[in-house]
């Protein structure tokens, strides 16, 4: 048996006061902080709970009887929260256990896990570490089916959770969108009726300013966007500053609670609905419906405003590719009227050089019939002569006949030199007739494959025009694609602008809305009086002792108080 005295009007915490007897003197929840008067003593202590403090009694009124811890089970704790609040390195702190935790930018615990059980105040405590929303790998429907049939499974067996801690970093900017969601899921996951037995602890505070910490702290229970809802129906929020004292004072708030089924286990195991069924997954699915919705309707508007850039976009390109294609009939005019000059011109150069054959050949055969008629000539004058001299020599022929004779035989040799040299000579004019012709033959085919060779070039160079333009087209049509892309990423650029204005607009009215409401920052030190115990000093010495353990907290400096400033948290 333990003696407790009550000093306030609700009992939310409490420590053991040494007071040197053998019995452990228990002070429980002493008051609200409910103006700014300052704090009057130093017999104040900060209980981690926001807005609450403990006042010391120097006289204990109203003694009342706890009953007998050993009667109540083992409580059972589930453990949950968004990824990287630092649920896994809570349950390690506080029980010893050795589960994985995640040390980088991906999520660590993807299965439902139960810590090894431990012993405090007396009581067999067992921790549940539960895969975080807003995973890194897992969509939070996975998540929330998992969790969902851990607890099924649990009820089933006759197994009630005695509280459920929903871990939040203080440390955050803001609560977006999604934690807000997560919440509003795990609002649903519980239910009303079990709210009082589940603790919010909001832990990384070593990587915020105190100030800042709390004005957050003041936003988060004070916001019915955030925390205030489920305070008001008995739920509980404490700090947690990653040391075993303060771990193990969160465990304490659940050593008085009667284990209650959550509403996602009534709802599957009594009620008999599927895991889709639950209200849980129906938020959660609603919320994915709007979603899906609001990016349909983002869709079908950019669909058509790129649709109709599009559109403008093809027919200006028709429009280019007709005037570029007027262009090219034009070009491709121009070039077959020049083919056409160049071909006129190589048939008269053609016509010019059969002329010159012509001419050269008719050269040629007035030379032949000139030499011929020269031949003639002097055959005939030769003749004349031969005939003389026979009529000189049939004069002498009878004196002279072995004269005649070699006279004959000397005219023979001449006729036959003459007949030669005659010869001589038209072979040489049929020689030069034949060599003219060839000339004029090669001549004839240099220029007859001068033209076919124009001709060619004049092919090739319409073909690599051609080629040009095609390549020229592919490279507009790849151009106008990307101006396509960067205009798409131009307009989500600037939608996600305006989205962002109209955010930081709605926050900064909230801002002053909440600024007009509370008049500015907001100090809230309760008139708590300094009473002084007859056997403690002003240096007063608190603990905890349940069972056999005994846990010593430091004391406080005289004047000591918590404070709040306006608020810096933003709602995401």
């Amino acid at each position: 048996m333990c003696k407790i005295y009550e000093s306030g009007m609700n009992a939310i915490g409490a420590r053991v006061l040494a007071t040197g007897s053998r019995d452990p003197l228990i002070l429980v929840h002493v008051g609200k902080v409910v103006s700014p008067a300052p704090v009057d003593g130093p017999m104040i202590y900060d209980s981690g709970i926001m807005g609450y403090t403990f006042k010391l009694a120097p006289f204990p009124p109203s003694p009342l009887v706890i009953e007998n811890l050993a009667m109540r089970p083992n409580p059972i704790i589930a453990v949950m929260g968004a990824t990287g609040t630092g649920k896994t390195t809570f349950i390690n702190l506080v029980s010893g256990s050795n589960l994985r935790v995640g040390t980088g930018l991906h999520s660590c615990t993807s299965e439902v896990e139960t810590a090894l059980p431990f012993v405090l105040y007396g009581r067999n405590i067992t921790l549940i570490d539960t895969p975080g929303f807003n995973d890194t790998t897992e969509s939070d429907t996975t998540i929330l089916k998992r969790i969902s049939d851990f607890l099924a499974k649990q009820y089933s067996q006759g197994v009630k959770l005695a509280g459920i801690i929903y871990m939040h970093r203080i440390s955050d900017f803001r609560m977006g969108g999604i934690s807000t969601r997560n919440f509003k899921m795990f609002r649903s996951l519980c239910g009303d009726t079990t709210l009082k037995n589940v603790v919010i602890v909001t832990n990384m505070w070593g990587e915020v300013c105190r100030e800042i910490g709390e004005a957050r702290e003041f936003e988060l229970a004070n916001d019915g966007l955030f925390f205030k809802p489920v305070l008001d129906k008995q739920a509980r929020m404490v700090r947690h500053d990653n040391t075993m004292a303060s771990a193990q004072f969160i465990i304490g708030l659940f050593r008085k609670n009667d284990p209650k089924a959550l509403q996602i286990q009534v709802e599957i195991i009594d009620e008999g609905k599927d895991n889709s069924q639950t209200a849980a997954a129906q938020l959660l699915n609603q919320e994915l419906i709007e979603q899906v919705r609001k990016q349909e309707e983002e869709k079908r508007r950019v669909q058509a405003d790129l649709e109709a850039t599009m559109r403008q976009q093809a027919e200006a390109r028709k429009a280019y590719e007709e005037a570029e294609q007027r262009r090219m009939k034009e070009e491709m005019k121009e070039a077959e009227a020049e083919a056409r000059r160049q071909a006129a011109e190589l048939q008269a150069e053609k016509e010019r050089v059969e002329r010159e054959m012509q001419e050269v050949a008719e050269r040629a055969r007035i030379e032949a019939e000139r030499v011929a008629a020269e031949h003639q000539r002097l055959l005939a004058e030769e003749v004349e002569r031969a005939r003389q001299r026979q009529i000189a020599e049939e004069a002498e022929r009878a004196a002279l006949e072995t004269a005649r004779i070699r006279q004959e035989e000397e005219a023979r040799i001449a006729r036959e030199a003459e007949q030669r040299r005659i010869n001589e000579e038209i072979e040489r004019a049929r020689i030069i007739a034949h060599q003219q012709a060839e000339s004029a033959r090669l001549e004839r085919e240099r220029l007859e494959r001068e033209m076919w060779e124009a001709a060619e070039r004049a092919r090739v160079e319409a073909q690599r025009r051609e080629a040009e333009h095609q390549q020229w087209l592919w490279q507009e049509a790849e151009r106008v694609r990307q101006q396509e892309a960067a205009a798409a990423a131009q307009q989500a650029e600037i939608a996600r602008q305006l989205a962002e204005a109209q955010h930081q607009a709605e926050l900064e009215r909230q801002r002053r809305r909440h600024h007009r409401r509370h008049g500015g920052a907001v100090l809230v030190p309760g008139p708590i009086q300094r009473e002084v115990l007859p056997t403690v000093s002003d240096a007063l010495l608190l603990s905890v002792n349940w069972g056999s353990r005994e846990y010593d907290t430091p004391n406080f400096e005289p004047g000591q108080r918590p404070m709040a400033t306006s608020s810096c948290l933003q709602v995401g």
